[in-house]
């Protein structure tokens, strides 16, 4: 390896380590730091910017399941699993990912960059400005509206290969539910969400040239391997300090994160 992968090696398993952290606190998969991690990593392995870019989408999803299922195994054996939140707007998620998947697969790489950052800039506004009090009801809404709202949170997720939590977080306490609730929901759902997504982007890149070495089809089995192990470690500690906080707490932590990944992806 040269000096400069081994520094963007390094750079991946760090973003690993910050990546379970906040998995297992917040529910997030860890896109808003995988995806500008894992485009540097994959240019540097010699792949053009539109390709990097939907490798980078591709293994964050795949990154996703891995770090989704394992905070919400943490949350689980806490007793924070609300099944009925969760059947509520999964189906509508998860066929919104694979709607964003699809499309992902099909822009450019300038529009797919230019959505990120946008997205992220929105995500820290609603964070930090957004009242706790702010409902649209006290229950999940009925099914026709769980469908719009949740499937846009789908396909911004497939799309741009985030979890469901920067936006899911949010939908979900409109409609009262707590953030200690919301947030194993959605690193349950998000998991599952980003299955069919992650295979659509294998599918769609399977026999495309050039790819980085160590693609399965568009999803970089290197930046997994650096990445999925050290996250999966740190996972459980996230989890329990997110039993430990309030959730006024949870939502600072959530918007300061936000924020600071909304600067830096405009800034770049």
């Amino acid at each position: 390896m040269s000096p400069d992968l081994l520094l963007l090696a390094a750079t991946a398993i760090a973003a690993g380590v910050v990546v379970g952290l906040f998995a297992g606190l917040l529910g997030i998969g860890g896109g808003l730091i995988l995806v500008p991690v894992l485009f540097e990593l994959t240019r540097a392995l010699d792949a053009d910017p539109a390709t990097a870019m939907r490798a980078a989408i591709a293994t964050s999803l795949a990154c996703v399941i891995a770090t989704g299922l394992r905070s919400a195994l943490s949350h689980y054996r806490r007793g924070a699993l609300d099944a009925a939140l969760i059947r509520s707007w999964a189906p509508s998620i998860i066929v919104g990912s694979l709607i964003g998947a699809e499309i992902a697969t099909r822009v450019d790489a300038t529009t797919l960059l230019t959505a990120f950052a946008v997205m992220t800039v929105v995500l820290a506004v609603h964070m930090a400005f957004g009242r706790r009090e702010w409902r649209l009801g006290d229950a999940p809404p009925a099914a026709v509206f769980r469908l719009g709202g949740g499937g846009f949170v789908g396909f911004v997720a497939g799309l741009l290969g985030l979890g469901v939590a920067g936006l899911g977080v949010p939908l979900m306490t409109l409609f009262n539910a707590s953030v200690r609730a919301a947030v194993p929901a959605v690193a349950l759902i998000g998991a599952l969400a980003a299955i069919p997504a992650t295979v659509r982007f294998i599918i769609a890149g399977w026999g495309v040239t050039p790819l980085p070495p160590y693609s399965f089809g568009y999803v970089n089995v290197l930046g997994f391997a650096l990445i999925v192990p050290v996250a999966m470690l740190v996972t459980p500690l996230g989890a329990a300090w997110s039993h430990q906080v309030s959730q006024q707490t949870l939502r600072r932590i959530f918007a300061v994160f936000l924020a600071v990944n909304a600067v830096r992806m405009l800034l770049s």
